[in-house]
């Protein structure tokens, strides 16, 4: 039998479109399933802040530049899978 907890699990979001202002960072999961706990990577929201200060004071146009996500682009097959699940069971 399971012990119903998680070591540790990261999720690291990806953006596919462009985002002017977007602070992602690895959100990460610890602790048992029943009360896990959740915690965002605070050195890497806090390194795209502090560089978007700095640039700022440099000019303030320069401020969006550590804030500025460029997405892949790259399409997921989630809606295909999606159309996959809801579709009805063939009949056997």
């Amino acid at each position: 039998m399971g012990c119903g907890c998680v070591d540790s699990a990261c999720i690291v979001p990806s953006t596919k479109v462009n985002s002017v202002i977007a602070l992602r960072s690895p959100i990460y999961l610890r602790g048992p399933l029943a009360q896990p706990v959740v915690a965002l990577d605070g050195a890497a929201v806090a390194t795209r802040g502090l560089g978007a200060l700095v640039l700022g004071l440099v000019n303030p146009l320069l401020a969006l530049l550590p804030l500025f996500e460029a997405g892949p682009g790259a399409d997921s097959p989630c809606a295909q899978l999606v159309r996959e699940a809801r579709a009805p069971a063939p009949r056997r």
